[in-house]
């Protein structure tokens, strides 16, 4: 997982900040997963997979081998993997499985059925193995198929596969869609990442100040008021004693970090009076 939201953000965000000019980097981050599913049935663990890559990505649920069913079987199975999805029942899931949700009119606009799901599991038929006469005619045509005795299931042909209307829909039809969420996501993700880096330079730079800065004020005045080094103690002791107690009230604070700089300078003003140091 750490290629979907943890280096290839990452990766983004140091291109980012050295301002290369655009056109010339190509974008590493993820826009979503098109999950494969077997045929005739849906196993409890690709529902957890899809569920765990949901977590960082969206899903597309595609069913592969669509030509393995009949119209019947297909029909069947489509709705059977809609409704798993949307409520997949399953120890460890804790909420819906996160699938991109497309647009009805993109949907439309690349030929595909309303099913009533946002998205529907797509049914794909892909070949290696092309129709030779269609190919080597006089305007060559790519055409996959796949021959069976009993008939050819055509990859491109939308009766047989969704593999056309798919490939219109991702690259062309809901692209923008897509662009989107994807720049949705890595803004959440790079606001959350600034965040850290900011509060952790803040912890660091509290620190300096509790360690270096108030006991340099501390000895410049002690310094100034020419205070005896017992009376130095007795506040000392006297403050932390206070900061204890504060602790005590606050436990998830550390009781160094509970000292200020304006309880130091009440404490140095309720000193003995300056006696001419400086």
């Amino acid at each position: 997982m750490g290629g979907i939201d943890g280096v290839r953000p990452e990766e983004w965000l140091t291109l980012e900040q050295g301002c290369p000019k655009q056109g010339q980097v190509e974008d590493p981050r993820i826009d979503m997963c098109l999950f494969c599913i077997g045929p005739h049935r849906l196993r409890p663990s690709d529902l957890k997979f899809m569920y765990e890559i949901g977590l960082h990505v969206p899903i597309v649920p595609i069913v592969t081998k669509a030509d393995t069913m009949t119209i019947r079987e297909a029909t069947m199975y489509r709705a059977e993997v809609a409704n798993r999805i949307a409520n997949p029942m399953l120890p460890g899931i804790r909420d819906k499985i996160n699938v991109f949700q497309f647009d009805r009119d993109s949907l439309r606009r690349a030929g595909i059925p309303d099913s009533g799901a946002a998205t529907p599991p797509f049914l794909v038929v892909a070949s290696n193995d092309v129709n030779e006469e269609l190919n080597s005619g006089e305007t060559p045509l790519y055409w996959p198929e796949r021959r069976y005795p009993w008939g050819t299931a055509e990859a491109f042909n939308k009766d047989h596969s969704d593999l056309l209307s798919l490939r219109s829909l991702l690259l062309k039809e809901a692209l923008e869609d897509v662009l989107k969420s994807k720049r949705s996501r890595y803004e959440a993700w790079r606001r959350g990442q600034l965040r850290q880096r900011s509060g952790g330079l803040g912890r660091f730079f509290r620190r300096a100040a509790i360690f270096t800065i108030v006991p340099a004020l501390v000895a410049l005045k002690i310094g100034r008021s020419d205070i005896k080094m017992d009376d130095v103690k007795r506040t000392v002791s006297a403050v932390g004693d206070r900061a204890k107690a504060l602790a005590k009230r606050l436990p998830h604070l550390p009781a160094r970090q509970v000292v200020e700089v304006e309880e130091v300078e009440e404490v140095i003003a309720a000193a003995p009076a300056k006696r001419g140091w400086f």
